[in-house]
């Protein structure tokens, strides 16, 4: 992600997981949240590709945690202007939980908006592995990490999975 910002001639960035859609209309909706004084980031809001019960609740409870906390995840877009991306030295070097450490640093700089259109993420990890067996992992991971177990450790909890 930071040489594919080093790389990136615009001066909006926008990181986008592989498995996520993008929705229609996200171009003039990022230049319009980013011009907005106060603001640092912003992301989409939370969807998935599926419909369950387990899942519906899983969303509002990622876009309720989104707008109230301003703590977005990066299954939702991160996006930011290049200049601050770069004063901010980038993503931490780690190999999970990078999005969450710039979340928490862009919260110090302004607010984190989130966006009014959703971004279509893949429910695959939820559906085969269990929608509360993922969600109770996914907890279990951040929880370790404000508890100061390193992200490699995290890493191989994660993909062990």
């Amino acid at each position: 992600m930071n040489l594919g910002a080093r790389e990136a001639s615009g001066d909006v960035l926008l990181f986008l997981h592989a498995d996520t859609r993008l929705p229609e209309g996200f171009a003039p909706c990022i230049r319009g949240i980013l011009s907005r004084p106060g603001i640092s980031a912003g992301a989409f809001l939370f969807h998935l590709d599926a419909r369950s019960p387990g899942l519906s609740l899983i969303q509002k409870i990622a876009n309720w945690r989104s707008r109230v906390f301003q703590f977005p995840y990066g299954d939702q877009g991160i996006f930011l202007k290049k200049g601050l991306f770069e004063e901010l030295g980038g993503y931490p070097e780690m190999p999970i939980m990078e999005d969450y450490e710039l979340i928490r640093r862009l919260k110090k700089r302004g607010r984190i908006y989130t966006a009014p259109l959703p971004a279509l993420t893949s429910a695959r990890r939820w559906e085969e592995l269990g929608v509360w067996r993922t969600t109770i992992l996914n907890q279990i991971i951040v929880l370790a990490y404000y508890l100061g177990i390193s992200p490699r450790t995290l890493a191989r909890w994660y993909r062990r999975s």
